[in-house]
């Protein structure tokens, strides 16, 4: 997997790929417990970035996802079993690609069954006494019942994370509220500003965390796909007084979005994601866009996920 051109979207279906080749017919999937709010997500630390799905609602965007080898068939009938998922994405120094812990109805029997008569598989036990599958061929550990599957994609991983998981930012729970997806990064400087000097906007944010969730465009909407989705950003900065500056900057940036010629298809973005006037909230800049469609956040995300994973 190039994690340099692989989406967010794309980990988190390579990493619940082996469904497919032990599926049956699909079944009703059932909520998570903590959907509502969530104080730790069951993943490890140390992440470039953290996401919790509701896939039923981000299904238009998650369709747009292709993958190589893989049927489109497939791909259904992994989403079909799928009600919410939470994904991480690792540095490539970490010797991690990513994890997954994904809810819903799985054929752990017919799994059990594969994995034991697969050559490829070998049974393991965690840190915490739990048995799980590892492929050293597929740098693959997965471990399922019928609700969950746990998934960590990387050489001799262990798919459990220390109880009890990596804790969410303050407020992300009230922010990612009737969102289709949402994540996290706690260190984006970076990848933000390279992603907006390509699109041809050499502005230096200091970001401490940004939190992204998608929403469907109107509020009233029963489907997303009908709607649209707009995303919701917001930036923690060092301070209220830097927030302020950067409100100003973005205010500019609006008004030379549509001139920004220079970064290909991220400059076709940049008036989406300038449409709205920014609002500060003391440390904290606020951003919401204009409405998106699916196959417009599936790119957004790939690109950005390219700025993410560069040294």
């Amino acid at each position: 997997m190039n994690r340099k051109t692989v989406a967010l979207f794309a980990v988190f279906l390579a990493g619940l790929l082996f469904l497919g080749s032990c599926a049956t017919a699909p079944q009703r999937v059932l909520r998570p417990p903590d959907a509502a709010g969530i104080e730790y997500l069951p993943l490890d630390p140390g992440a470039l970035a953290y996401m919790y799905t509701d896939v039923e609602a981000a299904r238009p965007i998650l369709n747009r996802v292709g993958l190589g080898g893989v049927s489109g068939r497939q791909v259904e009938d992994i989403l079909d079993r799928t009600q919410y998922a939470a994904a991480a994405v690792y540095p490539p120094a970490s010797g991690q690609n990513a994890q997954v812990v994904a809810w819903g109805k799985y054929p752990s029997a017919g799994a059990g069954f594969y994995f034991a008569f697969s050559k490829d598989w070998k049974k393991r036990k965690s840190a915490a006494g739990k048995s799980y599958w590892y492929s050293e061929r597929n740098g693959l550990s997965v471990a399922l019942n019928s609700r969950q599957a746990f998934v960590a994609l990387g050489a001799n991983l262990d798919p459990f994370a220390a109880s009890p998981g990596t804790p969410s930012p303050e407020g992300f729970s009230e922010f990612r509220r009737g969102a289709a997806l949402s994540l996290w990064l706690d260190n984006p400087a970076v990848p933000l500003n390279r992603f907006l000097s390509e699109a041809g906007l050499p502005l230096q944010i200091p970001a401490e965390q940004l939190l992204i969730s998608l929403h469907p465009a109107a509020p009233d909407a029963e489907f997303a796909a009908e709607a649209g989705y707009e995303a919701h950003l917001r930036i923690k900065t060092p301070s209220p007084s830097q927030a302020r500056a950067l409100v100003t900057i973005f205010s500019m940036a609006r008004r030379v979005s549509g001139a920004a010629g220079t970064g290909g298809e991220i400059a076709t973005l940049l008036p989406i994601l300038f449409a709205n006037p920014p609002v500060q909230d003391g440390a904290f800049l606020n951003i919401r866009t204009a409405p998106m469609e699916a196959g417009e956040i599936a790119l957004l995300f790939g690109l950005f996920s390219v700025y993410s994973t560069q040294n």
